[in-house]
């Protein structure tokens, strides 16, 4: 017999390579599995080990209850592994009784893509889903991401996670990569290959709603507690990586002509039309009213691609967005808020319309509400604009914001509080000198909450998400449930609301502020005039000097012998138009240059 020093009923050399000593006994269960370190040694199990064969059950069970092969995951060749047997009530010793009639399948890579909770008739449509009963139901996607086809027979949907295995699918095969609708509609077939029905319905209030494994028990995806609140039309899911490529893009060239009568008619409109004797130009193209129709620093804004600017200089009716939303975010104005107040103007913000107005909101009521949930599902955000406190009393009062999803504004008089439902939140201690205004921006960008005033970084927090939250709350400002479902009044002038959908550097918001102040400012005021070239010589290395221009790559040209580059060049805070970091060439007023032989700008129209 092998060689047992110790006396223990075990041999020296399983001690050894299994605990890489001899101070183990026979009768001892260091992995706490019902097995002990005797009956390890006579099952060959592992005694490290509480599950030897992977298959759910513990050596202990399948030695002392169930009497099935600890080294072996489907004891009676079923396909069926021995714990989920157990699981499912059936017997893990006998192949005829198994959970299902069909065989086990290996959890696949497959998810909840996307679901609608509320899919109404579309005119027009054809890419409306619709069942083969010629109906509209809710319906959920599942994709495939595996390599091969995947059945799914077997898996489970299930809007009760107290029944997790409330509707299972026959089998149903998805390709390779592929995708399949299963419709929501609560007429319940599960047929071999046939368009699958769940047995339930999607409440588009929100609810839990998960696809679960065969074992009936494994998630494979969930939202738990509940998906939030739906829009009718519109799907939910996992985003994806996504590229676009623009048919028009911002600075595309291309022509126009006033016409002084109506003899063209449409031709212009028709493939081939010859538009060369037209003066060339970029988009957009419009009628000039005489004066600018927006002040410098609001175009700082839009250029920034802010998706909502409330610049609420109405004097009556809505609040209207000019962001990239459009009318779709426009604000209602509630509880009689006092209009057309004097806001920023010249002299001391030149950068605003010398009649630019404001919304006075409080002492006790008024606010605006956009009515829809602007701020739900951001993975990144900035939210800024101005305000002029005429009291700070109270807690909670909002500056703008969506309730339990993003809240922004004073947790009490002297303290700036930026609150998110998934990514952290951030308080920092202020001193407000009422009646003055200042500027605001609170900025996540899925790791870091920042909060700026008039341009200073005031504090920072760390919290990585890759969603700030959701609610059904929707977007207000000034009041009217910012922190809360209701209240939060703020006393004072509002003015120049942004909201973005990513976070503005800290040379952005500086910008935001600054223009305010003197106009539009360096690389905005280029940007505005959009001209065909435009060098910024800002390059470190290489031979290149790059455009910048709406001519674009055409107009890259070479350095020639070799100038210096990466200097310095005009930067905050004496040119606060240009970044931090702005660079610059220099030239020996010899021979260096940017040279091409080749461009000739087109003079030829104004």
């Amino acid at each position: 017999s092998a060689p047992d020093s110790d006396s223990d009923g075990l041999p020296d050399s399983w001690e050894m390579t299994h605990f890489g000593n001899l101070g183990q006994t026979g009768a001892g269960d260091p992995d706490a599995d019902g097995l002990n370190n005797l009956g390890e040694f006579n099952a060959r199990t592992n005694p490290q080990l509480r599950d030897t064969d992977g298959d759910g059950l513990t050596d202990g069970e399948e030695v002392h209850t169930y009497g099935t092969n600890p080294l072996l995951a489907d004891t009676d060749g079923d396909t069926w592994p021995d714990g989920m047997e157990v699981a499912a009530g059936t017997s893990p010793n006998n192949p005829a009784s198994r959970p299902f009639p069909y065989d086990y399948v290996q959890a696949a890579n497959v998810h909840i893509n996307e679901f609608v909770s509320e899919n109404l008739p579309r005119v027009n449509d054809p890419a409306a889903p619709v069942d083969m009963d010629g109906d509209y139901p809710d319906w959920i996607e599942i994709k495939n991401n595996e390599a091969v086809s995947v059945n799914l027979a077997g898996y489970a949907l299930s809007d009760d996670p107290t029944w997790p295995g409330k509707w299972r699918f026959a089998t149903t095969t998805i390709p390779a990569g592929g995708y399949l609708v299963v419709f929501a509609s609560g007429k319940n077939r599960a047929l071999n290959n046939v368009q699958p029905h769940t047995n339930f319905k999607l409440d588009k209030d929100g609810e839990y709603l998960a696809l679960v494994q065969p074992d009936g028990q494994t998630l494979v995806s969930e939202y738990s507690p509940q998906f939030p609140v739906q829009m009718v039309n519109v799907s939910y899911g996992l985003g994806m990586q996504q590229s676009q490529s623009l048919a028009i893009t911002t600075n595309a060239v291309g022509r126009m002509r006033v016409p002084n009568d109506g003899s063209l008619g449409l031709t212009y409109t028709q493939p081939g039309f010859d538009d060369s004797a037209w003066a060339r130009a970029t988009n957009g193209l419009g009628y000039e009213l005489g004066t600018s129709e927006l002040p410098p620093a609001a175009i700082r804004v839009l250029n920034a691609g802010a998706i909502g600017y409330w610049r609420l200089n109405e004097t009556a009716g809505a609040a209207a967005n000019q962001g990239t939303l459009g009318y779709q975010a426009n604000g209602a104005y509630a509880g009689s808020p006092l209009l057309g107040q004097p806001a920023l103007r010249p002299p001391t913000y030149g950068g605003y319309e010398s009649n630019n107005l404001a919304a006075r909101f409080g002492p006790a009521t008024g606010y605006v509400t956009t009515g829809q949930p602007l701020l739900s599902g951001r993975f990144a955000f900035t939210l800024s604009g101005w305000f002029n406190a005429q009291s700070l009393t109270g807690y909670r009062i909002g500056l703008w914001g969506q309730n339990d999803a993003i809240e922004f504004g004073f947790i009490n008089p002297t303290t700036l509080s930026l609150w998110t439902a998934a990514g952290g939140s951030l308080d920092v201690g202020v001193s407000i000198a009422l009646n003055t205004w200042h500027h605001v921006a609170a900025v996540g960008d899925g790791s870091t909450l920042k909060i700026y005033l008039d341009g200073q970084l005031l504090g920072t927090s760390s919290a990585n998400t890759l969603d700030y939250g959701s609610s059904d709350y929707p977007f207000n400002i000034g009041g009217g449930g910012v922190w809360d479902a209701s209240g939060n009044q703020f006393d004072g002038l509002i003015d120049e609301v942004a909201v973005y959908d990513r976070a503005l550097s800290a040379d952005e918001v500086l910008l935001e502020f600054r223009s305010a102040a003197g106009g539009l400012a360096g690389l905005d005021y280029l940007t505005y005039l959009n001209p065909e070239g435009w060098w910024r010589l800002n390059e470190t290395s290489g031979t290149i000097a790059y455009a910048s221009g709406n001519l674009g790559s055409a107009l890259d040209f070479p350095y020639v012998n070799s100038p210096v580059l990466g200097v310095a060049g005009i930067r905050p805070p004496s040119q606060a138009g240009f970044e931090t970091n702005n660079c610059a060439v220099r030239l020996n007023g010899s021979n260096q240059r940017v040279e091409s032989s080749t461009f000739q700008p087109d003079l030829s129209t104004p």
